[in-house]
């Protein structure tokens, strides 16, 4: 009974205590009376240039009930241990307030310490600015709260200090050409490895011009993801080895580490679903996409490509890889390349017309790429072909 008595006392003081501090947060109550009111609650009502910081159980996304589950245990375990000069309070939201003095903020390093002997998942911890009044301390619980935010960029488990910091951007759409690089650089990498490496390279141009909103990373990466979905379950179908990705689960995800490591992953069974897919359909259709490379190299490009093969042009890029070892633009690059020679060889046109005959409007960008892959120029293998052909009428 006695015991019984003495647990709803102590639940009462918890409530007594988080609800004056909530008080003193959003500016409601008579502050005249928050000493008095602290030393009645066994608090310490003096702090020499009073900060907060705020802690939270990490790893549990969006699922709050869990989260203020293992909030209250991470309170319980500060109330049974406390650390001198400190108090510790729950706010609306279900994260851990410490109330402490800056002069002794080695407090936050003893906290973390503690709790990340005794607990099995990380513990993010913000702290704010020390204030000089105690009456003042909601301005360091927002700033305290703003630190927690960039747990996005820095990860979990982390002690992250306010700092200004500069604007998250707002980003609503991925540079076309950012996803296109991200599609090619999965096609030609064909492995776990590889394909992370160009999810990498994906979000650090996104971030190229400093931090974007997290909430627009969500958004973006979704609406990658779907279109990447789609794309193969118009081709792939019901196929038992691709199972759709669940993309909403990204909105849970707090960190852009734990958004990039899903995307990786996500592209990587897709690469694994198309391979297994109907390999005889999938050579059948490239010999007719080569085949209209072949007699339209003047003008094909993988959407055309794609159009004529009923099919998106990502999944183009994945059936060429997988069957021919290269990609669609190496494949273009290598008919386009027999047919100047043949041009060259045969005919009298200058280089700019076997340029344009071939699908290069610029004849010097062309002379170029024939140069990188036969080895010789344009006109260098046109002499070449029309010494040969006179050594051999000469022998004849």
């Amino acid at each position: 009974m006695q015991n019984e008595v003495l647990f709803k006392d102590d639940m009462l003081l918890k409530w007594i205590r988080d609800r004056l501090f909530m008080d003193l947060i959003y500016g409601e109550g008579d502050r005249s009376l928050l000493r008095e009111q602290l030393a009645r609650l066994q608090g310490k009502p003096f702090f020499a240039f009073p900060a907060l910081a705020l802690l939270e159980a990490a790893g549990f996304g969006t699922k709050a009930e869990e989260k203020r589950k293992y909030a209250e245990q991470l309170r319980d375990d500060l109330h049974r241990h406390p650390v001198h000069g400190s108090i510790v309070f729950m706010d609306e939201a279900g994260r851990v307030g410490l109330l402490f003095s800056w002069l002794s903020k080695h407090t936050v390093d003893i906290v973390r310490s503690r709790l990340d002997d005794r607990f099995a998942f990380p513990v993010n911890i913000g702290v704010g600015e020390p204030c000089n009044r105690l009456d003042d301390i909601r301005h360091s619980y927002r700033q305290a709260l703003s630190a927690l935010q960039h747990k996005f960029y820095q990860g979990t488990g982390n002690v992250i200090y306010f700092s200004e910091p500069g604007k998250y951007r707002k980003v609503l759409h991925a540079p076309p050409e950012a996803e296109k690089e991200l599609l090619e650089s999965v096609v030609t990498a064909g492995d776990a490895s590889g394909i992370g490496q160009a999810v990498d390279r994906f979000y650090r141009h996104l971030l190229q011009n400093g931090p974007i909103e997290p909430e627009c990373v969500h958004g973006l990466t979704i609406r990658l993801l779907d279109s990447m979905d789609k794309a193969v379950l118009q081709q792939v179908g019901k196929n038992r080895h691709y199972k759709r990705c669940e993309i909403m689960s990204v909105v849970g995800m707090e960190t852009l580490q734990e958004i990039k490591s899903f995307v990786a992953g996500h592209f990587t069974r897709l690469w694994e679903a198309v391979k297994y897919n109907d390999t005889d359909a999938s050579r059948s259709i490239i010999k007719k996409t080569i085949v209209h490379m072949e007699q339209h190299c003047d003008r094909a490009t993988l959407h055309s490509a794609a159009q004529m093969a009923e099919m998106t042009p990502a999944y183009l890029s994945f059936l060429f890889k997988l069957n021919t070892g290269k990609t669609f633009i190496e494949q273009l690059t290598e008919i386009r390349m027999e047919k100047a020679k043949e041009l060259l060889a045969l005919t009298n046109l200058k280089t700019y017309e076997v340029a344009e005959k071939v699908g290069y409007k610029d004849s010097r960008y062309f002379s170029q790429i024939f140069k990188k892959n036969v080895g010789v120029s344009p006109s260098g293998f046109r002499d070449s072909r029309q010494n040969s052909i006179y050594s051999d009428r000469k022998n004849n």
